[in-house]
Order: structure tokens, then sequence, then C-alpha cells
């Protein structure tokens, strides 16, 4: 009986102990468990290894460490990916163009001034909207007092100098371009052959890339492009297949197009002698009911800009922090009429009028440069 019931003790004992270690084995097998799930979720990446083990790689606390890196990792994606365009953009152009191999070892040729490594200011050019963003705000005061834009007839370079050249004034001239040949030669047949047969091939690929092109809300990609276009789907009438469609480009840093264009037109008689001439012309040439959206410029000088051809309407607006101080407003420049205002201040938008198609030329004016007019 003794012996019975020691071995019922030593039994009930056992399944008691073994109880107590499977409880003891659950209760630490949840504790892990707890502390595992908390550091997974402080962890963004974990590492197996070869243990069987998890380790964290990345944890959460060292995320504001890594977020610069990958904001530098991004700027160095964008920047490798715009100069691999670059490059090549700049073979499709040399291998386009040339006729031989000696003209394509003469494009990569670095001392020679015609290579395609100086045919471009800077690998990865800003978008508009950056420079926008970044833009300093300016003061009011060139618009707050303007109430209208007055058109103003055989206007005296005395006059322009002391009420309008700097005042941020717009104003138009009329009859302002008397006398320009440009008003009888100017057209895009006369474009297209100036730049494809005149200056040639070799004028397309060595400076055809620093004409400031503009192709606004068209298909269009380069200059080159617009003037491999039929001329006679590009002006006004039934053919035309193009039939909105306005582009502007400067007189691409070339002597040879500012002789070509500037033995057409003169400098304007209101200007004084003591202001001078900017080297770069600029060329805007458009079918009606299209023009440029609302933009402002990146020079810092005022300039003009003579219809040549056609009708066309601007539409000028005070910088957004000038909104609620200046008025907007809109003027029609008519054929002969020149228009002078401050593009970088003043946002603007043009639209061509009527039925002919628009051709203007223009340029800026400035106290601290030297007038390069008659510079060949």
């Amino acid at each position: 009986m003794e012996t019975s019931t020691r071995e019922d003790v030593l039994g009930k004992i056992s399944k008691f102990a073994s109880e107590r270690s499977v409880q003891h084995n659950d209760e630490e097998s949840r504790i892990l468990k707890l502390v595992h799930d908390h550091e997974w979720q402080r962890c963004i990446r974990m590492h197996h290894t070869r243990k069987g083990h998890r380790q964290c790689l990345i944890p959460w606390k060292k995320i504001p460490y890594l977020i610069p890196i990958g904001i530098v990792c991004l700027i160095m994606m964008v920047l490798t990916f715009g100069v691999c365009v670059v490059a090549y953009e700049m073979l499709i152009d040399v291998f386009a163009t040339a006729s031989s191999w000696d003209e394509v070892l003469q494009a990569f040729d670095v001392s020679n001034k015609s290579s395609v490594f100086n045919q471009y200011d800077c690998l990865v050019p800003t978008p508009d909207s950056i420079g926008l963003l970044f833009r300093p705000p300016v003061d009011c005061s060139f618009c707050r007092n303007v109430t209208n834009i007055p058109t103003i007839s055989d206007l005296s370079a005395t006059e322009f100098n002391q009420s309008y050249a700097f005042s941020g004034q717009p104003i138009v001239v009329a009859n302002a371009t008397a006398g320009w040949k440009a008003l009888h030669v100017f057209s895009f047949p006369f474009f297209q052959r100036l730049y494809n047969e005149v200056l040639g091939r070799s004028f397309q690929r060595q400076t055809m890339r620093n004409c400031n092109f503009f192709p606004y809300q068209t298909s269009f990609h380069t200059l080159d492009q617009v003037f491999a276009q039929d001329a006679a789907a590009m002006t006004v009438g039934p053919n035309n297949t193009h039939k909105q469609w306005y582009v502007g480009w400067s007189n691409c840093r070339s002597r040879a197009v500012k002789r070509a264009l500037r033995s057409l037109y003169r400098r304007p008689a209101f200007l004084p002698d003591a202001m001078h001439s900017c080297h770069t012309d600029w060329v805007f040439i458009g079918s009606p009911g299209h023009g440029a959206e609302l933009h402002h410029d990146g020079i810092l000088d005022p300039s003009w800009q003579a219809q040549i051809h056609g009708q066309k309407q601007w539409h000028l607006q005070p910088p957004p922090e000038c909104a609620y101080e200046c008025k907007s407003f809109d003027v029609t420049v008519n054929t002969g009429d020149i228009i002078v205002l401050d593009t970088h201040r003043w946002f603007h938008s043009t639209t061509v009028l009527g039925d002919a198609m628009s051709i203007t030329v223009g340029s800026e004016y400035s106290l601290q440069k030297e007038d390069n007019w008659d510079d060949w």
C-alpha cells in the first residue's frame, strides 16, 4: 500500500514538473515572439544568417540619415541620364551630317571650334519651371503706375530716353520700320533658303544648336526640323497642313546670320546712341491663331520687337507678387509697328491675329554693353 502510494506521489510530481516545463517553454516562446515582432516593426529589412538567426540590416532609426543619400543618388541618376541623352544627340547629329570619316573625326576634335563639344553651353539644360520656381521677386514700382499701353507716332530719341527707356512702361511705336527691306523680303521661304541653301550644311552642324530655338506648343524640337518642312505646307493658304504653329529663334551666334538679317532692317531710330544693341537678334514666326504661351524671359534688359508681317496681340501680365498692385493689358501690334517692353519683368503671351502669317524681329538694348550693331 505504501509502495503504491509512493509511486503515485512520484508520478504526480513527475507529471506536474512536466506540465510546468511545457508552460515555461510556451511562455518563453511567447516572450521571444513578442521581442522578435517588436524588433521586426523597428526594422526595414531583416537578414537571415547561416545559423538561421535574423539580423536587422536597416533599422527605422537610421532613416533620417538615409534620406540625403537617396536624394544624392536620385540627382546622380538624373544627371547621368541627361549626359547619356546629350551624348546620343551628339552622335546622331554627327553621323547625320557628316559625309566622310574625316568629318566625323573633325566633329569630335576638341581643338576644332566647330566640334560638337563647342555647340553645347551645358550638358543638362535647366527647365523653365525650375527657373520660374527660383525667380527672385521684383519691385512692383515698375508697373504700379501703368494704366495703359500708348501707341506713339514720331517718337524721338530724347523723349524715349527720358520717359520710356527703362521705366517699365510698355509702348507701341507706330510706323517705326519705314524703309526696312525686311518688310518685303522676310517670309518662310526666305528663311528656309537662307538656312538650308545659302549657309549650307556646315552651318547647320556648327551653329544650329546655338539658335536658342523656342518650339512653344508645336511638335518641332530643332530649327532644322522647321526648315525641313515643305514651304507650301507651312504658309497660310489652302495647302497649309500645319494650321497651328509658332516658333522663335536667335541669330545663332553667327556673324554670317547677323550680317544677312541686319542688312534688311535697321536699328530703331528712337533708340539713343548711348543705348547699345545686343549681339542676339530674335525672330518669331507663326500662323494665325497660334502664339507663345504665358511666360517671362530670362534676359535682364528691355527689348524691342518689330512686326514685319501680319498682326499680333500681346497679353501683358504683372508677376504674381504684383498681381494686387498692377493691371494686366492687351495690345495689338500691326505691321510696321514696334513694341517696347521689359519682357523679364512683364509676363506675356502672344496670339497671331488675322489671316496672314506673323513675322517679327527684335533685340535688347542696354547702357552697360558695347554696341555691336555694325560689328561684323
